[in-house]
């Protein structure tokens, strides 16, 4: 206890001693009710007393707490950046209750408003910032709203309405006077669509001079969205009067805006059309090119099935967007083609393309594509070190990085959900999944390559390509692929490879080329869960092809990441030409066990088949399933041609053979 403590331990025992062991002596039993009723009271009113007395207390101390100093403008800035980093409203399910906002019925839950109720000055703090209480909440119903906008005083309003909120406090907020004070206006698509166009649109027509975002997104998606009739816009946007306007974001509009007044300041424009979106009138290249000319300022630009469908003509003057740092074109081929055609980009600014066109499309307009954007002037002085490809599903992905990404495989998995921080992004489909179309993506990459992506930098490199095709056709499908489009890529050190396209990968590594294939290659990761002496690639089997190419080729490390079917002479025979990387453990099955680092159960004779990752199994199982292959005679002598290795059981059990398919290359 230090020297205040123990002063005032002493003063309170002194002047307050007597009094509290007089109200707490002992009760006893026989007390009579009265008595007893009397001292509880006495008692009540004194802890009554005493914690108003400790409040006062309480109340001194945290005013002289370190945080109670802030500053006010640190405070309100902290006080609207919680407010700015939290959605304005709440969905219906995570609503609370504020009574004097409103009814129960229709309150949201406004995330930072406890911050106004954790002590007197923070709550007169907030109370003084008015552009605190200019988020409006639409979902707060009139008496909210009237409260935050007298609340606001003068300062700008952000009108933010959610589909689920009801429109008619919509429309009081697009009243000219309240118009007038807007910063950001953000209407759900189904606010201004149907029955309420007639209503809310005719109120667009208002000055709005603070004005500096205007968003339209989507509402409720689906069919039925898709067949709403388009936005039509009012040809005099704002009364052709918002100086301010920085960001303008239009989904499902009838027309591509045209309103050049409004442009001079914008920093981000984007258009978006459903792909079954009727009513849209697509504008010509030479009215879309005016338009993108007006925007001398704009930094990100998206256009979504909403550009000129014009893919031919007298070529456009060409037309600079200096401060462009983000494209994003989602459309047909020649749609994407247009917007490239004059566009003069800085160096380095991130595109995003994707298409998703008829085969015959892709086939005679890819190169135009290419074309134009190698046009742009993107690549200068980019040289990605990290490439992603994948052939999925009929549908082509190139994603590429600038720094260089050692965990491949899952690199490859985030790809394929969400590009993140890549530079470049480009995504071609056919639309109706044509079997013949991936000779086209193939060719589609070496185009790209070699009309306006650099790859002579890459370091790092993931090919997925699970096409669906013979070995002959997968032979001709790929070969290219490294022979040709990779060729300038003579730095690449790490590769993952799965599919078909590492089958090729591995013949084309084996093979003496005057100029070999991906020469500086030091890291082969090659995912594929049936390199085995049973599986065949062009009636070899995999696991000669793959020490074929090690023979060849000088690769110092190969990773082989799912269980491969081979025995432990297969795995030393391997390491002694790369340094192997350890497999991992083949999955128990029903039944099954695993003594060694990984044990094979080969049940094709010959045909090419492997078991499953579902087929292990126990060891009398294991020979029962095998010799079921074979005639009904299983005797030794029907084991002709297989070699028989001896496995490991479960502790306590005998070992017990195993016939393993020899294969020899012919």
């Amino acid at each position: 206890m230090n020297p205040l403590e123990s002063e005032a331990h002493k003063y309170w025992a002194t002047a307050a001693g007597p009094r509290i062991a007089a109200l707490c002596t002992s009760i006893r039993d026989d007390l009579p009710p009265a008595e007893m009723e009397a001292r509880r009271q006495a008692l009540a009113a004194e802890s009554s007393a005493m914690r108003s007395f400790l409040w006062r207390f309480e109340t001194s101390l945290n005013n002289l707490q370190p945080i109670m100093r802030l500053p006010t403008e640190i405070l309100t800035t902290i006080f609207m950046l919680v407010a700015e980093s939290n959605p304005i409203t709440g969905y219906p399910q995570n609503r609370r209750t504020y009574s004097y906002l409103g009814t129960r019925s229709i309150n949201p839950y406004v995330d930072w408003l406890p911050l106004t109720r954790v002590c007197r000055r923070w709550r007169a703090e907030a109370l003084a910032c008015s552009p605190l209480w200019g988020r409006i909440p639409l979902s707060l119903g009139t008496k909210g709203i009237d409260e935050f906008v007298r609340r606001s005083r003068d300062a700008s309003l952000v009108i933010d309405c959610a589909h689920h909120d009801r429109y008619q406090h919509l429309g009081e907020m697009l009243q000219p006077g309240f118009l007038a004070r807007a910063r950001e206006l953000h209407v759900p698509t189904t606010a201004l669509q149907g029955n309420n166009a007639a209503t809310y649109l005719p109120l667009l027509q208002n000055p709005a001079p603070r004005l500096e975002a205007f968003v339209i997104r989507g509402g409720f998606a689906g069919a039925i969205l898709r067949r709403r009739a388009a936005i039509k816009l009012p040809d005099n946007l704002f009364e052709n009067n918002a100086p301010l306007l920085r960001t303008l974001q239009a989904n499902q509009v009838d027309r591509f805006p045209t309103q050049r007044s409004l442009f001079s300041n914008l920093r981000t424009f984007s258009v978006a059309n459903p792909n079954s979106h009727s009513g849209y009138i697509y504008p010509t290249r030479l009215e879309m090119y005016d338009v993108l000319r007006s925007m001398p300022l704009l930094e990100s630009l998206s256009l979504t099935n909403s550009m000129a469908r014009e893919g031919s003509g007298v070529d456009a003057v060409p037309f600079d967007l200096p401060r462009l740092s983000e494209l994003t074109l989602n459309g047909p081929v020649d749609g994407c083609a247009s917007v490239l055609q004059p566009l003069r980009v800085k160096p380095r600014c991130k595109i995003t393309i994707s298409t998703t066109d008829e085969l015959a499309a892709v086939r005679d307009k890819s190169q135009g594509l290419f074309g134009n954007l190698g046009r742009t002037g993107f690549n200068v002085n980019f040289a990605p070190r990290t490439l992603v490809i994948t052939i999925l599903d009929g549908r082509l992905n190139v994603t590429a990085f600038d720094d260089p990404v050692t965990d491949l495989r899952s690199l490859t998995n985030r790809v394929l959900s969400s590009p993140g921080n890549s530079q470049f992004t480009l995504t071609i489909g056919f639309r109706r999944r044509a079997a013949a179309g991936a000779s086209h993506m193939t060719r589609c990459v070496q185009e790209l390559f070699a009309r306006a992506l650099p790859v002579h930098g890459v370091e790092q490199a993931s090919v997925l390509a699970m096409a669906g095709t013979s070995d002959t056709s997968a032979r001709q499908l790929f070969d290219p692929l490294w022979k040709t489009a990779f060729a300038p890529c003579t730095r690449l050190s790490g590769l993952y490879v799965a599919g078909p396209a590492a089958y090729v990968l591995l013949r084309a590594l084996s093979e003496p080329l005057a100029q070999p294939v991906l020469p500086a290659l030091s890291n082969l990761i090659f995912d594929d869960n049936q390199i085995s002496r049973v599986r065949l690639f062009e009636h070899i089997p995999l696991y000669n092809i793959v020490l074929q190419a090690l023979s060849t080729r000088d690769i110092p490390k190969l990773q082989i990441p799912e269980s491969p079917l081979l025995t432990q002479a297969d795995m030393d025979t391997l390491r002694l030409h790369t340094n192997l990387s350890t497999f991992a453990r083949a999955p128990h099955g029903p039944g099954g066990w695993l003594d060694q680092d990984v044990m094979p159960i080969l049940v094709d004779g010959g045909i090419g088949g492997v078991a499953g990752m579902h087929d292990w199994v126990g060891p009398g199982d294991a020979m029962q399933h095998i010799l079921e292959i074979e005639d009904e005679d299983d005797s030794e002598d029907d084991l002709d041609g297989f070699e028989v290795l001896p496995v490991p059981g479960p502790p306590g059990m005998e070992p017990f053979a195993m016939p393993v398919v020899d294969f020899q290359v012919q």
